[in-house]
């Protein structure tokens, strides 16, 4: 093998490199619909009496491969985790994060399976 093979490398370089950009895009894409999915089915669960919780969930994708589903609402941990009152007694968790969790898994089909087609 001598240099007049470099040309086959240079292309199977140049061929990895655009299959790895196009991986990347399909990650970003995945991680981008699965992210929307889940904090559609977060605000789902999220019990409401004045809007504020459900409406303060917030979304982004900083990275290809991250997406964050968020909410800021300062009794937002106590009322997915559960709390102890003044009086000693317990308030449940509604555990809407991890129900909004299991249900996206519920529904990830095939069609997501799809992500590694070329």
């Amino acid at each position: 093998m001598g240099i007049d093979n470099l040309g086959v490398f240079e292309a199977l370089a140049l061929d990895l490199k655009l299959n790895a950009s196009n991986f990347n895009r399909k990650i970003k894409k995945f991680t981008k619909e699965t992210g929307q999915e889940l904090a559609e089915n977060i605000r789902d669960e999220t019990p409401v009496r004045t809007e504020k919780l459900k409406n303060g969930w917030e979304e982004n994708q900083p990275e290809y491969d991250t997406y964050i589903v968020e909410d800021k609402v300062e009794y937002a941990t106590l009322v997915n985790d559960g709390h102890a009152t003044k009086n000693g007694g317990v308030v449940p968790g509604v555990f809407v994060v991890e129900k909004g969790i299991e249900k996206t898994k519920e529904n990830m089909t095939s069609a997501k399976a799809n992500l590694f087609d070329w």
